[in-house]
């Protein structure tokens, strides 16, 4: 059968590179590659059996047999290529075709242009494709043929398919010259993507009572769906007749009560369509009658009977109070007091959050969990003279759409929100903000006055007023266009792994051109592409400011642009615990434990679980068990609060036997070789003389003994132990010898979720057919190149930046496997630090537990610590400072479990969760 193509289908169907034949089975069409602009890599595609014969007609008077040619077209730049398969069986011709396809080259050969794409696996059909080109102008033709008839021009496209399945997806590109003409430089590149519809969506929550709600009988409900997307449809129904659609809703229950609770969650694709990905899950929640009716409140006023003017009377109004409850006073200033109704004297003038803190004592005078709270702002005016200062600083705001768009900032001292302000900015206008925006209509010198004047507690003007002017300049405007950009990788070359090289990529930009960098540690430099290194690990927001300068670099013009990334130095956490142990040759219930983590330092902190319920802080631990048993012991070490690493194995403790039972035995299969076995005596005495046999022949003299069977089957292994004449026993016990585990048929992958409380805070977790022995994860930050490695069994991390992230977890299995699974996640939402959301560390926790609580003005922290039980564990109360403050709770002596942290300042309540092992 002969096929020919005209050109006007070859044009219609250019973008492919491919020609088709109707035959899958035999089928001469062939696809391009261009290596250069006139080098060209020919793949048919039907290769066929050895008896096939491929004959290439290159159009320009040569040809080749091969199968996969490579040939360079001269002297022209429009060939038509005809190729012809033909196979033989057994003489008679069972395969003949051909095909036509005109190709366009270049006559130069200075086209290096190599087309190349690598695709990601996405949810719900979606391939997320990255465009590898080299090299690649932003000036360059870009064609994607995606192989189900759709097409896109993008440079890195990602692109949802309908169907799951395999597509041809094909990626051109042709060259631009400096005049935006294309070029005779064009490469092409196809390859085979798979297009998967994958569920991995599994519904799950939890529930406790709102003890901050005023609402009695309000349950927060928090949604720990696995594979959560923002998109996706979420319904409860709380067991009442009422129902909700938010991610993790708060509910009042009418009455105490059981009920049953309900979610489901559907995912919607990329598209926001409803996807049959469908979970759901039910939970019976037990609503108990309110027994806490305790309302705490009081009132202030200024004690005029006292002489000092910043006396201040508070009174308890707290429903109902008895005289044995509770009671605790904070005044704002960092004083405190217990008494019912107490006076306070201030030392100076200002804004206060006093709060009144009330918990009730049973009839025994025990306190109880019935705890109320509550903060009101005091206002402390000045009494005599008046200290108010007006100023202010101006300059043109950059970030504005308008042009002579200034900002004024005001600085006065002291400023309080209930002031008078009056600015006037020397054009007519005027404004009462605080700091105001203001857009001149035409250039000039403007004298821009602030008037500020104070308010008494009512709201009443004083007589303190204080004015203050400033000539502003607003100078003519010019044409800008420029635009402030970078990039920034990890120098290889200097090292040290903490030195980043930062590329300016700014323009229009010239050399004599004004360049500021700020590095976010404190540091700064005006080169142009400099390298920076930083002290210590950590997140910093690195700012690039550019300025023009006049032609030949003469004076600074008012065209500026500044962009600021955010850059992620990683720690490097390379700890990896682990320990080897044995018994007391007097006392088989005595074990010594050796600490083996790496590296060994002197400033980690450890903690042992022996697994009968004790532990121990001590490095290299001895310890007796009661019983004998088989017991998992677990080491956990903690280099920094982002540095940790666990190693948990099972120990076999023997017991004291007599001469019956001394040739009693156990064995284990080797973690990496389940054709290696372990064979250890339930007793040992160096005195004795023992004697294995391992049903293969083949037997060993030591007290504990390592066989690897050749063969996989059935065997009996017997011990004899023989101390004297009168003492001497004899144990058989059969063993049964799996082949040696095939890596191909090891499965890992990871499932992850978000924190509800905290969208930038992941939880991973492995999932694997056989046992993992060992995991270390990647994360890397696509768009800043920055990799974090974690060496933990499925970690949580705390992602600084929205966007996507490579995260890559390799695993090492039983049988000594090693299996690698990638994806990417998509971190969409990074909280403010403004923002009441608490992220407590290390979570989990053994020893101690910390957060981080930000405040604005000095003020008193205090935190409260809650089991599931809602009962109150622990509390600290702490003076603040304004800034970040680290708060830290010790965690010895409570069970392992889930807690809930409350931490109160000012009028601010905010709430966390964390994990005691």
């Amino acid at each position: 059968m002969k096929k020919s193509i005209t050109l006007l289908l070859v044009t219609l169907f250019f973008w492919s590179s491919t020609i088709y034949a109707q035959d899958t089975t035999c089928n001469a069409g062939f696809h391009i590659t261009y290596q250069n602009g006139n080098t060209l890599q020919f793949t048919p595609i039907t290769i066929g059996q050895v008896a096939t014969l491929h004959y290439w007609d290159f159009g320009d008077g040569t040809y080749s047999y091969d199968v996969f040619p490579v040939h360079s077209f001269f002297n022209g730049s429009v060939f038509t290529v005809y190729h012809s398969i033909r196979t033989y069986n057994g003489g008679t011709i069972t395969c003949n075709d051909s095909a036509f396809m005109t190709v366009q080259v270049q006559t130069s050969t200075v086209c290096n242009l190599a087309a190349s794409f690598s695709p990601t696996q996405g949810n719900f059909n979606t391939v997320y494709f990255v465009n590898t080109t080299n090299p690649l102008h932003a000036t360059d033709s870009v064609h994607w043929n995606f192989g189900d008839g759709q097409t896109s021009n993008n440079i890195s496209p990602v692109h949802h398919y309908l169907n799951s399945g395999p597509y041809i997806v094909c990626l051109r590109v042709q060259q631009r010259d400096l005049g935006g003409v294309l070029t005779n430089c064009i490469s092409e590149f196809c390859d085979t993507v798979f297009a998967t519809n994958t569920c991995n969506l599994l519904a799950n929550f939890f529930s406790y009572p709102d003890t901050a709600s005023n609402i009695p009988y309000t349950y927060q409900f928090v949604n720990t769906t696995v594979g959560l997307h923002n998109s996706d449809s979420i319904r409860w129904t709380f067991g009442d007749g009422t129902s909700s659609n938010q991610v993790s809703p708060n509910h009042s229950y009418a009455q105490p009560g059981t009920y049953t609770v309900c979610l489901r969650v559907q995912q919607r694709d990329s598209l926001g369509t409803l996807y049959n990905c469908i979970n759901d899950t039910c939970h019976t929640v037990t609503v108990l009658p309110q027994t806490c009716n305790l309302t705490a409140n009081f009132y202030s006023y200024r004690d005029s009977i006292v002489a000092n003017p910043f006396t201040y009377h508070f009174e308890n109004t707290t429903v109902p109070l008895h005289s044995t409850d509770s009671i605790r006073w904070t005044f704002g200033d960092g004083t405190s007091s217990n008494l019912v109704s107490p006076n306070h004297i201030y030392a100076q003038p200002g804004t206060y959050t006093a709060c009144l803190r009330v918990q009730q004592r049973d009839s025994m005078g025990v306190l109880s969990n019935c705890v109320s709270e509550i903060c009101h702002i005091i206002y402390l005016a000045p009494v005599t003279n008046c200290t108010l200062t007006a100023n202010f600083y101006s300059y043109q705001d950059s970030t504005a759409g308008t042009v002579n768009n200034y900002h004024f900032q005001n600085t006065t001292v002291p400023l309080h929100s209930t002031d008078s302000i009056r600015w006037t900015f020397g054009d007519g206008t005027a404004s009462n903000q605080v700091n105001p925006n203001h857009v001149y209509t035409q250039p000039g010198t403007y004298t821009v006055c602030l008037r500020v004047q104070q308010r008494d507690s009512l709201g009443v003007l004083l007589n303190c007023v204080s004015e203050i002017c400033h000539v502003v300049v607003v100078t003519p405007v010019i044409t800008c266009t420029l635009v402030a950009n970078f990039y920034a990788y990890q120098d290889s070359t200097s090292g040290t792994i903490n030195t980043f090289h930062f590329v300016n990529t700014s323009a229009p930009l010239n050399a004599y051109d004004s360049v500021r960098w700020t590095f976010g540690d404190g540091t700064s430099s005006n080169q142009f592409n400099p390298n920076h290194t930083y002290a210590q690990a950590g997140t910093y927001t690195v700012c690039l400011r550019v300025q023009k300068r006049g032609p030949n670099g003469v004076g600074l013009t008012n065209c500026i642009s500044e962009i600021c990334h955010v850059v992620t130095v990683a720690y490097v956490c390379n700890l990896q615990a682990n320990y080897s142990w044995h018994a007391d040759s007097l006392n088989n219930r005595k074990i010594y434990f050796n600490n083996l983590t790496l590296p060994a330092t002197s400033t980690a902190t450890v903690l042992w679980n022996f697994g009968d319920g004790t532990t121990s802080p001590l490095w290299n631990p001895v310890h007796i068990y009661t019983q004998a048993g088989t017991y998992q012991v677990c080491l956990y070490v903690q280099l920094t609060p982002t540095c940790t690493s666990y190693f948990c194995r099972f120990i076999t403790v023997l017991p004291t036997v007599n001469c019956q039972q001394q040739s009693n035995f156990t064995f284990t299969t080797s973690g990496t070789n389940s054709q290696l076995f372990n064979f250890t005596p339930l007793s040992v005495n160096n005195n004795a003389q023992y004697t294995w046999t391992f049903g293969d022949g083949t037997g060993s003299h030591s007290i504990t003994s390592s066989h690897v069977y050749t063969q996989p089957g059935n065997y009996t292994a017997c011990l004899t132990v023989y101390q004297n004449a009168n003492c001497a026993s004899t144990t058989c016990r059969p063993v049964q010898v799996m082949q040696q585990i095939n890596c191909d048929s090891v499965q890992v992958s990871y499932n992850y979720y978000t924190d509800s409380l905290a969208p930038n805070k992941v939880y991973f977790h492995t999932v694997s057919n056989y046992s993992v022995i060992h995991e270390t994860w990647t994360i890397t930050n696509s768009n800043t190149g920055q990799v974090v490695t974690l060496n933990q069994y499925n970690p949580i991390h705390v992602f600084t930046d929205t966007g996507y992230y490579y995260v890559c977890l390799r695993a090492t299995t039983s049988g000594g496997c090693i299996k690698e699974y990638c994806q990417y996640i998509y971190i969409a939402h990074v909280p403010a630090t403004n923002v009441c959301n608490l992220q407590p560390y290390p979570n989990p926790g053994t020893n101690t537990i910390s957060v981080n609580v930000l405040l604005g003005i000095p003020e008193m922290i205090h935190v409260y610590v809650y089991n599931s039980m809602n009962v109150l564990v622990r509390q600290k109360h702490q003076q603040g400072s304004s800034g970040n403050n680290i708060v830290t709770l010790p965690l010895y002596g409570i069970p392992p479990g889930m807690y809930t942290m409350k931490v109160i300042h000012g009028n601010s309540i905010c709430y966390a969760q964390f994990v005691k092992l």
